[in-house]
This record gives C-alpha cells, sequence and structure tokens, in this order.
C-alpha cells in the first residue's frame, strides 16, 4: 500500500508543478500497484497535521501543493492542476467524482473551475474571462 500512497502523493505534487507526463506515470505506477482497487485506500483524503502540513494517508505532500482538509485523491490532482491524463488515471482505479470534502466541495465542481482556469490560460481575451467567469458561477 506505500507505494500506492507514494506515488499518488508524487502525482500531486508533480501536477502543481505543472510536470503532467510525469503525472500521468506517477498515477499509472499507482494504479499497478494493484492497491488502488481496495476501498479504504480509494476512500483515504487529505488532511492537515498539528504542523500545517499536508498529509494524504502515510505521506506527507510537498508544500506547493493545494490541499483542503478531507480532500480525496481525485480532488488533489484537481485542485493541483493535474492533465488529463493523470485524472483518467484515477477514474480508473474507481475515484469517486461525487465525493465531498470538508469544504463540501465536489469533484465534479472542482473539475469545472479547472478547466475554466485552462481555458483562461490558454486565451487571455476579455471574452475568455467573461466565459470561465460563467463557468464558475454554475459549479
Amino acid at each position: 500500500a506505500l507505494n500506492y500512497y507514494n506515488n499518488a502523493a508524487r502525482a500531486v505534487e508533480l501536477s502543481a508543478d505543472e510536470a503532467h507526463a510525469d503525472a500521468a506515470r506517477a498515477m499509472e505506477a499507482a494504479a499497478a500497484s494493484g492497491n488502488a482497487s481496495e476501498d479504504p485506500i480509494m476512500l483515504t483524503s487529505a488532511r492537515v497535521d498539528e504542523n500545517e502540513e499536508a498529509v494524504f494517508g502515510p505521506v506527507r505532500l510537498g508544500p506547493r501543493c493545494d490541499v483542503v482538509e478531507g480532500d480525496t485523491l481525485l480532488h488533489l490532482l484537481l485542485r493541483n492542476g493535474a492533465a488529463r491524463g493523470a485524472v483518467e488515471a484515477c477514474l480508473r482505479m474507481g475515484a469517486d467524482v461525487r465525493a465531498t470534502n470538508a469544504r463540501g466541495e465536489h469533484c465534479l465542481g472542482l473539475s469545472r473551475k479547472a478547466k475554466a482556469r485552462a481555458g483562461q490560460r490558454r486565451d487571455r481575451s476579455p471574452g475568455a474571462a467573461a466565459e470561465a467567469a460563467d463557468r464558475r458561477e454554475v459549479a
């Protein structure tokens, strides 16, 4: 199980660093560990410990990772800008897109927000910013 957590945490950290191909490979390695389908692992949520450090399962996440108490692996990937390959690998492992964290955020809403942010980065025109704002209101 530790290999799963190490690879999953690495995928989140690489996503935060915008190393998307490496993040997808780390997620594939997590899936290959064979532990991903076990409910306790896919239901693991992130927490912030007494030292204000983010932890996912037994693994500490890097300081650049954006974490909300109760984030699942899918929340973490979406919140940290994961590309499609890493997110799809997580979904294939059985991630629950309806899971909520301590703020009540669900993964579908985070996905919409991530898509809006990506659209703003691709096209910085005033129309793109307005379109992204409209999508955020829906999420």
